[in-house]
Protein backbone atom coordinates (compact mmCIF):
# COMPACT_ATOMS: atom_id res chain seq x y z
CA UNK A 1 0.00 0.00 0.00
CA UNK A 2 2.83 2.39 0.88
CA UNK A 3 4.49 1.73 -2.48
CA UNK A 4 1.23 2.52 -4.25
CA UNK A 5 0.75 5.74 -2.28
CA UNK A 6 4.36 6.73 -2.99
CA UNK A 7 3.89 6.07 -6.69
CA UNK A 8 0.68 8.13 -6.71
CA UNK A 9 2.50 11.03 -5.06
CA UNK A 10 5.28 10.87 -7.66
CA UNK A 11 2.72 10.81 -10.48
CA UNK A 12 0.99 13.88 -9.02
CA UNK A 13 4.31 15.74 -8.79
CA UNK A 14 5.21 14.79 -12.36
CA UNK A 15 1.77 15.85 -13.58
CA UNK A 16 2.17 19.21 -11.85
CA UNK A 17 5.62 19.78 -13.36
CA UNK A 18 4.38 18.81 -16.83
CA UNK A 19 1.43 21.17 -16.49
CA UNK A 20 3.69 24.07 -15.51
CA UNK A 21 6.02 23.37 -18.45
CA UNK A 22 3.05 23.27 -20.82
CA UNK A 23 1.72 26.59 -19.54
CA UNK A 24 5.15 28.17 -19.93
CA UNK A 25 5.43 26.86 -23.49
CA UNK A 26 1.87 27.93 -24.29
CA UNK A 27 2.34 31.46 -22.99
CA UNK A 28 5.61 31.78 -24.91
CA UNK A 29 4.06 30.59 -28.17
CA UNK A 30 0.88 32.61 -27.94
CA UNK A 31 0.75 35.82 -29.95
CA UNK A 32 -1.80 38.59 -30.20
CA UNK A 33 -4.69 37.68 -32.51
CA UNK A 34 -4.32 38.96 -36.06
CA UNK A 35 -6.85 41.78 -36.75
CA UNK A 36 -9.79 40.68 -38.90
CA UNK A 37 -8.75 42.88 -41.81
CA UNK A 38 -5.08 41.83 -41.83
CA UNK A 39 -2.90 38.75 -42.25
CA UNK A 40 0.45 37.78 -40.79
CA UNK A 41 3.36 36.69 -42.96
CA UNK A 42 3.25 33.32 -41.20
CA UNK A 43 -0.39 32.95 -42.26
CA UNK A 44 0.34 33.21 -45.97
CA UNK A 45 3.76 31.57 -46.24
CA UNK A 46 2.44 28.08 -46.95
CA UNK A 47 1.66 27.35 -50.58
CA UNK A 48 -1.72 25.92 -49.51
CA UNK A 49 -4.05 28.86 -48.85
CA UNK A 50 -6.41 26.66 -46.80
CA UNK A 51 -3.55 26.30 -44.32
CA UNK A 52 -3.47 30.09 -44.12
CA UNK A 53 -7.20 30.23 -43.40
CA UNK A 54 -6.88 27.74 -40.56
CA UNK A 55 -3.83 29.48 -39.09
CA UNK A 56 -6.06 32.52 -38.56
CA UNK A 57 -9.09 30.73 -37.13
CA UNK A 58 -8.28 27.31 -35.66
CA UNK A 59 -7.91 27.14 -31.86
CA UNK A 60 -4.49 26.84 -30.26
CA UNK A 61 -5.16 23.22 -29.26
CA UNK A 62 -4.55 22.14 -32.84
CA UNK A 63 -0.93 23.23 -32.58
CA UNK A 64 0.92 20.04 -31.61
CA UNK A 65 3.01 20.02 -28.46
CA UNK A 66 6.12 19.28 -30.53
CA UNK A 67 5.40 22.25 -32.79
CA UNK A 68 4.98 24.49 -29.77
CA UNK A 69 8.19 23.24 -28.15
CA UNK A 70 10.06 23.80 -31.41
CA UNK A 71 8.70 27.36 -31.48
CA UNK A 72 9.78 27.83 -27.86
CA UNK A 73 13.28 26.62 -28.69
CA UNK A 74 13.36 28.95 -31.66
CA UNK A 75 12.42 31.88 -29.44
CA UNK A 76 15.41 31.15 -27.22
CA UNK A 77 17.69 31.31 -30.24
CA UNK A 78 16.50 34.85 -30.92
CA UNK A 79 17.80 36.14 -27.61
CA UNK A 80 21.26 37.07 -28.92
CA UNK A 81 21.84 39.16 -32.09
CA UNK A 82 24.25 37.86 -34.72
CA UNK A 83 24.65 41.02 -36.81
CA UNK A 84 26.26 44.34 -35.96
CA UNK A 85 23.81 47.19 -35.27
CA UNK A 86 20.99 44.66 -35.43
CA UNK A 87 17.33 45.11 -34.60
CA UNK A 88 15.60 41.94 -33.44
CA UNK A 89 11.91 41.13 -33.89
CA UNK A 90 11.46 44.19 -36.08
CA UNK A 91 7.69 44.77 -36.36
CA UNK A 92 6.54 45.78 -39.84
CA UNK A 93 3.28 46.31 -41.70
CA UNK A 94 2.59 46.88 -45.39
CA UNK A 95 -0.73 46.64 -47.25
CA UNK A 96 -2.43 44.98 -44.25
CA UNK A 97 0.29 42.32 -44.07
CA UNK A 98 2.15 42.28 -40.78
CA UNK A 99 5.28 40.48 -39.65
CA UNK A 100 8.25 40.44 -37.31
CA UNK A 101 11.67 40.14 -38.93
CA UNK A 102 13.95 37.95 -36.81
CA UNK A 103 16.98 40.17 -37.24
CA UNK A 104 17.84 43.12 -39.48
CA UNK A 105 20.88 45.36 -39.85
CA UNK A 106 21.21 48.36 -42.18
CA UNK A 107 24.91 47.57 -42.69
CA UNK A 108 26.21 46.47 -46.12
CA UNK A 109 23.12 47.60 -47.96
CA UNK A 110 20.76 45.93 -45.51
CA UNK A 111 20.98 42.37 -44.19
CA UNK A 112 18.13 40.20 -42.91
CA UNK A 113 18.31 36.91 -40.99
CA UNK A 114 15.53 34.33 -40.73
CA UNK A 115 16.42 31.97 -37.86
CA UNK A 116 15.25 28.35 -37.77
CA UNK A 117 15.81 25.42 -35.43
CA UNK A 118 16.15 22.01 -37.06
CA UNK A 119 17.13 18.41 -36.36
CA UNK A 120 18.97 18.24 -39.69
CA UNK A 121 20.74 21.09 -41.43
CA UNK A 122 19.88 21.11 -45.15
CA UNK A 123 22.33 21.77 -47.96
CA UNK A 124 20.17 24.68 -49.07
CA UNK A 125 17.24 26.50 -47.44
CA UNK A 126 13.88 24.72 -47.49
CA UNK A 127 11.43 26.15 -50.03
CA UNK A 128 8.99 27.36 -47.36
CA UNK A 129 11.82 29.10 -45.50
CA UNK A 130 12.93 30.81 -48.71
CA UNK A 131 9.38 32.02 -49.30
CA UNK A 132 9.06 33.33 -45.75
CA UNK A 133 12.38 35.17 -46.05
CA UNK A 134 11.25 36.66 -49.38
CA UNK A 135 8.04 37.93 -47.81
CA UNK A 136 9.97 39.62 -45.02
CA UNK A 137 12.30 41.17 -47.59
CA UNK A 138 9.26 42.73 -49.26
CA UNK A 139 8.04 44.12 -45.93
CA UNK A 140 11.47 45.62 -45.32
CA UNK A 141 11.86 47.13 -48.78
CA UNK A 142 8.30 48.49 -48.91
CA UNK A 143 8.69 50.18 -45.52
CA UNK A 144 11.95 51.95 -46.31
CA UNK A 145 14.46 49.38 -45.04
CA UNK A 146 16.95 48.45 -47.79
CA UNK A 147 17.55 44.70 -47.88
CA UNK A 148 20.35 43.60 -50.17
CA UNK A 149 21.30 40.37 -48.37
CA UNK A 150 18.96 37.65 -47.10
CA UNK A 151 20.05 34.58 -45.12
CA UNK A 152 18.40 31.65 -43.36
CA UNK A 153 20.28 30.60 -40.22
CA UNK A 154 19.80 27.00 -39.04
CA UNK A 155 20.41 26.01 -35.41
CA UNK A 156 20.42 22.35 -34.36
CA UNK A 157 17.63 21.50 -31.91
CA UNK A 158 19.81 19.19 -29.83
CA UNK A 159 22.02 22.17 -28.92
CA UNK A 160 25.12 20.40 -30.26
CA UNK A 161 28.37 22.37 -29.93
CA UNK A 162 28.22 23.31 -33.60
CA UNK A 163 28.10 26.76 -35.10
CA UNK A 164 24.84 27.77 -36.79
CA UNK A 165 24.70 27.16 -40.54
CA UNK A 166 24.15 30.34 -42.55
CA UNK A 167 22.66 29.84 -46.03
CA UNK A 168 22.08 32.66 -48.52
CA UNK A 169 18.70 33.17 -50.19
CA UNK A 170 18.55 34.14 -53.85
CA UNK A 171 15.25 36.02 -53.59
CA UNK A 172 12.91 36.62 -56.50
CA UNK A 173 12.07 40.16 -57.59
CA UNK A 174 10.36 42.29 -54.94
CA UNK A 175 7.51 43.38 -57.23
CA UNK A 176 6.74 39.77 -58.21
CA UNK A 177 6.76 38.61 -54.58
CA UNK A 178 4.63 41.57 -53.50
CA UNK A 179 1.93 40.66 -56.03
CA UNK A 180 1.93 37.08 -54.76
CA UNK A 181 1.52 38.28 -51.17
CA UNK A 182 -1.37 40.59 -52.06
CA UNK A 183 -3.11 37.79 -53.98
CA UNK A 184 -2.84 35.41 -51.02
CA UNK A 185 -3.93 38.13 -48.60
CA UNK A 186 -7.08 38.87 -50.57
CA UNK A 187 -7.94 35.20 -50.97
CA UNK A 188 -7.56 34.50 -47.26
CA UNK A 189 -9.46 37.60 -46.09
CA UNK A 190 -12.31 37.00 -48.54
CA UNK A 191 -12.62 33.39 -47.40
CA UNK A 192 -12.64 34.51 -43.79
CA UNK A 193 -15.26 37.19 -44.40
CA UNK A 194 -17.58 34.80 -46.25
CA UNK A 195 -16.79 31.88 -43.90
CA UNK A 196 -15.79 29.77 -46.87
CA UNK A 197 -12.69 27.60 -46.87
CA UNK A 198 -10.27 27.96 -49.78
CA UNK A 199 -9.73 24.74 -51.75
CA UNK A 200 -6.99 22.51 -50.29
CA UNK A 201 -3.72 21.86 -52.06
CA UNK A 202 -3.07 18.18 -51.34
CA UNK A 203 0.56 17.10 -51.36
CA UNK A 204 3.56 16.17 -49.26
CA UNK A 205 3.07 19.23 -47.03
CA UNK A 206 -0.11 17.61 -45.66
CA UNK A 207 2.08 15.27 -43.60
CA UNK A 208 3.50 18.24 -41.68
CA UNK A 209 0.33 20.33 -41.43
CA UNK A 210 -1.20 20.99 -37.99
CA UNK A 211 -4.67 21.23 -39.48
CA UNK A 212 -4.90 18.10 -41.62
CA UNK A 213 -7.66 16.58 -39.45
CA UNK A 214 -9.73 19.73 -39.89
CA UNK A 215 -8.99 20.03 -43.59
CA UNK A 216 -10.36 16.64 -44.60
CA UNK A 217 -13.47 17.31 -42.57
CA UNK A 218 -14.00 20.78 -44.09
CA UNK A 219 -14.40 22.14 -40.55
CA UNK A 220 -14.84 25.91 -40.38
CA UNK A 221 -13.91 28.06 -37.36
CA UNK A 222 -15.13 31.63 -37.11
Amino acid sequence: MKDKDSNDDIQKILAGITHRIWLDVYNTDRREPTPLDKVHVGDITAECVRHAAYSLTAPFSFHSLQTTINFWHGRLLHSRPLLRHATQELALEWERIIGHVDEYSPDDGGTMLEKKSTSHVPDRPHVIHIRQAEYYKVLLERTGHPCRHVFVVYFLKDMSPRLPTVLPVDARGVSFIAEEMIRKRDFVLLSRKNKLLPPPLFGADCYFCNYVSLCFGDKIYE
